[in-house]
């Protein structure tokens, strides 16, 4: 039988991206701007989502 390991992560592999994002979180409050992350939708609802947004603020 092969050895089992137990790996202990004693911190967060998203470290790093946290950090990133809590900057750029920051920066765009200061700046009063807003940002929409559309990256994560899955195809044809992101595109009426995107679409649906621009209406929403008047771009469209």
């Amino acid at each position: 039988m092969k050895e089992i390991r137990v790996i202990e992560v004693k911190r967060s592999i998203f470290e790093n991206n946290n950090q990133d994002a809590d900057r750029l979180r920051n920066q765009l409050k200061e700046e009063k701007m807003f940002l929409l992350n559309l990256m994560s939708s899955p195809g044809l609802a992101r595109l009426r989502r995107y679409w649906r947004c621009l209406k929403d603020f008047g771009m469209r």
